[in-house]
């Protein structure tokens, strides 16, 4: 997995995540699944192909802890965002997204709907 650099404009200034790039079906199946902590400014970045809501939603099987989760269009602009439970089955968008970034769960207020994320690295 490629590593990627963001920062973002968050609600308390300047944000940088340090993010694992995701774009295999197995890589973004799995995902975070299975680790047992996150850092608060690391994650993963999963990346399709288009924007979607269907291929944007992800699940909470077998996860160890919360997470928040940022869905961003094909302009790493923010358009939902979540705070995902541990062992939901289920979450999605409600517009489609390109990117899903699943990060730190402290992470989820300092982030805005309507943020964009600025690759730097």
């Amino acid at each position: 997995m490629k590593r990627m650099i963001f920062l973002v404009n968050g609600n308390d200034g300047e944000l940088t995540l340090t993010l694992s790039s995701c774009s295999s079906f197995k890589e973004k199946f799995f995902g975070l699944m299975g680790q047992k902590e996150i850092f608060e400014t690391g994650g993963i970045i999963l990346e399709d192909k288009s924007e979607s809501i269907l291929n944007a939603s992800i699940h909470m099987l077998f996860m160890n802890f919360d997470i928040a989760v940022f869905w961003l269009n094909r302009h790493y602009q923010v358009v939902d965002k979540v705070l995902a439970k541990r062992w939901a089955l289920y979450y999605a968008p409600a517009t489609p997204a390109q990117f899903t970034v699943e990060t730190h769960p402290n992470v989820y207020e300092k982030i805005p709907v309507g943020a964009t994320f600025s690759l730097i690295q």
